[in-house]
């Protein structure tokens, strides 16, 4: 006998919803997956931030809400600018118990680990649903068991545990936990997960509205379904309506432009939806949603499709993500915004594929539709997985997981010597590791004066006390090019652009260092570009004792990074002299009077702007001395005035 997808088909149980036979073994297998996935991005995401590849948004936001929560300030917030509270940008609720966990370990990672566990025992609720869909032992708990590990393969699942943490990262368990007590009755504990995945972010109750949807229409349990729904919208409304608006007073939480096209506030926003839904369509009828619907039904082979009561339960997060006009929120993969969506997925493939087996069941050879059904399901999470998953499965993996160097140590300990009084600007990946004080800015622009900003909080009341900053972070030429477009701002003169200044400066550093002497005179020649800087120089440098150096920089010819040193009987040639990258190791060659090569030295791989700025810092933690003092680099400059002016002058300037 058949059942609809949405009838309730039971497995063998003993007391309390208990299976009755071969009880230990599942619970093993299950125990095993969910421990590895919990082992793996535990330590990838604890790695990726020692490697200082979290960033201010949002690790570094939320670690600073949750300190000033356990320290007796809830969500108190100052890493985006023109808040002082976290509830002007996200309501989450959850994170007032989350803080507890700094009374244990006050450190970010505290958040990342307790994140992947949290996601990691959501494969235990999928399970607990894909097996009540089907009564046959032992094919119904294998294929249960396969799915919660389709469930912990989804790569939006995955993503959303390696982007750092958000608080609506925990709501797919808690969600996963309220429909399975929902379906078994349990209304106590339905109550207790469905308000734990209301407290995880502001949108979340329309999730929970949505199970009362489905309590009122497929449960048919009316009171339990409008009771649901009512309590829903009413934290909603209040979320979205008053204590969000109440602590961004300046608006400047980025959500509040995400929808601005619908209107002010979520009155009209809804207005609006409901009056123009060719608005609302034209927003959603486009060839990236369609992708992205593609996208999210292809790791269940599009068999999620045939329990449509219970993948209309994602409606409500599709609307939020693909009515934004943020583009981050359309994609699946390399954000946190597809995470709501990945239980509901994957439970409505559970039970679509739980109904299709039932409905084929009465046919001669349909025992064997399950668990083929099962393994196309699991070859399609495969496959997609391959191409967009976060572990050792997928293709990629290798740029994953980040290497730990001496200059990630050095951070950290660096991280650890700033008073824990000082208000601090940082860097986005330098933030999270300083998140734990009052005072915090991340630093994300350049103000009118080409100075980085922010320094100081939006209404002037105060200003950090240190600037924290990594030049060799990629982030800060992101800023440049956000300031001033995709222009190379080695060609802006405002910015001291031009060949002499960006790459030349090596060259003659290099020849006063090896012959220990400064120039005697310089002569240059020079090509111009329109804005003025030089993109071409050639000069000459005479040194004491008739020694010459020639040299030549460009920002145009090929990348040569070599210098040769020649003598009376031979000479050294030096390969990958100029920053050096770490997968390279230099190499040096030496030569006869007939250029033939001798003998030749390979280098460690090094990487010369690492070693210039831990330099440095050990200069200022521990008080050692710089190679080259800041009057070396006077001295250098004289050099290269004088060459700019050889240049300009065409002749000789004597130094």
């Amino acid at each position: 006998m058949s059942a609809p997808a949405g009838s309730q088909v039971q497995a063998p149980k003993g007391p309390r919803g208990r299976m009755s036979r071969h009880t230990w073994w599942p619970g093993l297998v299950l125990a095993l997956l969910i421990a590895a996935y919990v082992a793996y991005f535990g330590a990838l995401t604890v790695q990726k931030h020692n490697a200082f590849q979290s960033t201010a948004f949002d690790l570094g936001n939320v670690d600073q809400a949750v300190w000033n929560t356990r320290h007796g300030r809830p969500f108190a917030m100052t890493n985006i600018y023109g808040l002082e509270n976290r509830l002007g940008t996200h309501v989450e609720p959850i994170l007032l118990p989350v803080s507890l966990v700094y009374f244990v370990w006050s450190d970010p990672r505290a958040l990342l680990l307790l994140q992947t566990l949290a996601i990691g025992l959501g494969a235990w609720p999928l399970y607990l649903l894909a097996r009540r869909r089907w009564t046959r032992e032992p094919v119904g708990t294998v294929a249960a068991l396969a799915f919660a590990l389709i469930y912990l393969l989804f790569p939006a699942l995955q993503s959303a545990n390696y982007f750092d943490f958000h608080a609506v990262a925990l709501a797919p368990t808690f969600f996963l936990f309220a429909l399975y007590f929902l379906e078994t009755e349990r209304w106590g504990a339905f109550g207790l997960f469905a308000l734990l995945t209301m407290s995880c972010k502001e949108d979340a109750p329309l999730l929970v509205l949505m199970l009362g949807l489905y309590a009122l229409v497929v449960r048919r349990r009316p009171w339990v379904g409008l009771a649901t729904m009512a309590a829903s919208l009413a934290w909603f409304g209040l979320a979205v309506g008053w204590i969000m608006p109440h602590f961004d007073t300046r608006g400047v939480s980025p959500l509040a432009n995400r929808y601005a096209y619908l209107g002010d506030g979520p009155l009209e926003m809804a207005q609006t939806m409901v009056t123009r839904p060719g608005l609302v369509l034209e927003r959603l009828a486009t060839g990236e949603n369609l992708a992205y619907l593609r996208d999210l039904l292809l790791p269940t082979a599009f068999l999620a499709l045939l329990a449509p009561q219970v993948l209309m339960l994602a409606l409500p997060s599709l609307a939020v993500n693909l009515l934004s006009t943020d583009g981050f929120m359309h994609q699946l993969e390399g954000f946190h915004y597809g995470a709501p969506l990945a239980p509901i997925v994957v439970a409505a493939a559970a039970y679509g594929v739980g109904w299709l087996s039932r409905r084929a069941g009465r046919l001669r050879h349909g025992g064997v539709l399950l668990p083929a059904l099962t393994l196309l399901v699991l070859a399609a999470s495969l496959a997609y997985h391959a191409g967009h998953g976060y572990t050792p499965l997928a293709a990629g993996y290798r740029h994953l997981w980040p290497a730990v160097t001496g200059h990630h140590r050095l951070g950290a300990r660096m991280a650890g010597e700033i008073p824990g009084e000082a208000a601090v600007a940082a860097l986005p990946r330098l933030n999270p590791h300083a998140s734990q004080r009052q005072r915090l800015l991340v630093i994300d622009a350049i103000d009118d004066e080409g100075l980085l900003s922010p320094l100081q909080d939006a209404g002037g009341t105060w200003s950090a006390d240190l600037a924290w900053l990594d030049v060799t972070d990629g982030w800060a030429r992101t800023i440049f090019k956000r300031q001033y477009g995709f222009v190379d701002i080695r060609l802006l003169p405002e910015l001291g652009g031009g060949a002499l200044y960006d790459v030349g400066c090596y060259p003659i550093a290099l020849a006063r260092y090896m012959t220990g002497a400064e120039p005697l005179s310089v002569t240059a020649q020079a090509s111009w570009t329109e804005s003025g800087v030089d993109d071409l120089l050639v000069g000459t440098l005479a040194f004491p004792g008739g020694v010459l150096a020639h040299f030549n920089c460009s920002l145009r010819l090929p990348l040569r990074r070599y210098y040769e040193l020649v003598g009376a009987e031979g000479s050294l040639l030096v390969n990958l002299a100029y920053n050096p990258k770490e997968d390279a190791p230099g190499e040096i060659i030496k030569r006869g009077d007939d250029r033939r090569p001798l003998e030749t030295y390979t280098t460690e791989r090094l990487n010369s702007y690492t070693l210039m700025t831990e330099d440095f810092n050990r200069a200022v933690l521990d008080g050692t001395e710089v190679p080259f003092p800041a009057e070396d680099a006077v001295l250098n400059m004289r050099v290269i005035d004088a060459a700019y002016q050889a240049a300009r002058s065409g002749g000789t300037v004597a130094l």
